[in-house]
């Protein structure tokens, strides 16, 4: 089998969840894995790809999910558009007349934050909506693989990726930087699990939208002891209510519950939360205190 990641623009900075995805798929004997970068929003280098390499399956991992966070796509509609969007037309179209299948990760933005009561989980055939340019992006992109056979595409929707990383987008390594702190039950995703759904997915030709997260929701608050005991003893964010957060007027994004109905469905594993924290944390400290004592060196 043969496995193709779109993984950003230069191979200098691979995009964090392409490197993972990457990574790993490379390490199984059953496929063989290509890591492809430039600009995909032309049609040029999706067509080179597909004639050149002859993929299986693609795996679309780059996107525009702001510089700093989601709330800068509102600000470059353009760049988001072309990323996000544009990106998955090329690969659908290049893909139509052919069997290969597309992976698109996406992402739990595509549901409407507002509409969802505190506690309640969105199913994968829930109907999507959302007011955000990100999200609507990435809703937009989904819509269009519909537009393929049934068998040829996946959606995988996750939520705040953590793992062990010292990466901008790991929900762990800016944690520390958290004044504020929510006490809302929220979803999670395990990067390490995520790929190694990923290639049971592609192994397996399943098909249609998946949800990967790490269940049970868990809020950020009880996130924080494990942060300290592992990471950093001196931090000490606000922890706030949702009550809390309207009453002060604060600019927190609500949380998104995901159910992982259908993976569990199909046997797809993802760890516990609690044990995966345990794991990470541990992890992302010892990668903490390695980049601490090299730049001491």
């Amino acid at each position: 089998m043969k496995i193709a990641i779109l993984a950003g623009r230069s191979p200098d900075k691979p995009g964090w969840l392409a490197s993972v995805i990457g990574s790993f798929l490379k390490k199984q004997l059953k496929c063989e894995t290509q890591m492809w970068f430039g600009n995909f929003s032309g049609m040029d280098l999706v067509n080179s790809l597909r004639k050149s390499f002859q993929p299986d399956v693609v795996i679309n991992a780059v996107g525009y999910s702001g510089e700093k966070s989601i709330s800068d796509c509102e600000n470059d509609r353009k760049r988001t558009e072309d990323s996000n969007l544009q990106v998955v037309y090329n690969l659908r179209d290049s893909c139509l007349s052919g069997d290969t299948v597309i992976i698109q990760l996406s992402t739990a933005n595509v549901f409407d934050r507002l509409s969802q009561a505190e506690g309640e989980a969105w199913l994968e055939d829930d109907k999507t909506g959302t007011k955000s340019v990100y999200g609507e992006s990435k809703r937009w992109a989904e819509n269009a693989l519909y537009d393929m056979w049934s068998h040829q595409f996946v959606i995988i929707r996750i939520h705040q990726p953590i793992g062990k990383h010292l990466h901008q987008r790991n929900l762990i390594h800016r944690l520390g930087n958290f004044r504020i702190v929510s006490s809302e039950k929220n979803s999670f995703t395990y990067v390490d699990d995520l790929a190694k759904n990923i290639y049971q997915i592609a192994l397996n030709r399943l098909s249609g939208v998946f949800h990967l997260v790490n269940g049970p929701p868990i809020s950020l608050a009880e996130m924080v002891p494990l942060y300290q005991k592992y990471v950093d003893e001196k931090f000490q964010p606000r922890i706030l209510t949702r009550e809390d957060i309207l009453a002060e007027n604060l600019s927190i994004r609500t949380p998104i519950i995901l159910s992982s109905q259908r993976a569990d469905k199909f046997g797809l594993k993802m760890g516990k939360i609690d044990d995966v924290l345990i794991d990470v944390m541990s992890a992302y400290a010892c990668e903490v205190n390695g980049a601490f004592v090299e730049s001491k060196v």
